[in-house]
């Protein structure tokens, strides 16, 4: 797990720019085809842009269950676990993530955005509510399976 950090209030960890060796159109491609992000309470897979939001991810998963509050780094609803995969964060409340929880790997969803395939686990109240939903509507089901066929394709 690695985090890249703002400057001034997040200290950059393990920062690996391997994917930047050719600048420009390979950073591009990475970026428009988006990383895949696993959430492990729910072994659910997306597809999340480098310009996107963690948060803004699951929101396109289109599922119910996933709470949002201020989507500016400052109510911790959105707190997950970066288990493996770089991220890149902005600015967090530190009442929500402290120095030591992100040196552990915890960030705002809201706030961080993937540099490369993330595997993360929902924790504190995302992880309540995206636990208590599981159950999906067979709407979702159609939605879900139908995405996975135009994936494949």
């Amino acid at each position: 797990m690695q985090l890249e950090g703002d400057a001034g209030t997040n200290a950059s960890m393990g920062v690996n720019h391997d994917h930047d060796r050719s600048p420009g159109r390979i950073q591009e491609s990475v970026s428009q085809a988006g990383f895949s992000v696993a959430i492990g309470n729910t072994q659910e897979r997306y597809r999340c842009a480098a310009s996107s939001t963690l948060l803004a991810g699951m929101e396109a998963l289109a599922r119910r269950g996933i709470p949002v509050g201020c989507r500016g780094g400052g109510c911790g609803v959105c707190k997950v676990l970066i288990e493996s995969g770089t991220v890149r964060t902005e600015k967090m409340s530190r009442s929500h993530v402290s120095i030591q929880e992100q040196a552990e790997g915890y960030v705002l969803a809201c706030r961080a955005y993937p540099q490369s395939d993330v595997s993360l686990k929902a924790v504190d109240k995302l992880a309540r509510c995206i636990e208590r939903s599981q159950a999906r509507s067979p709407f979702l089901e159609a939605a879900l399976a139908t995405a996975a066929r135009s994936r494949a394709a």
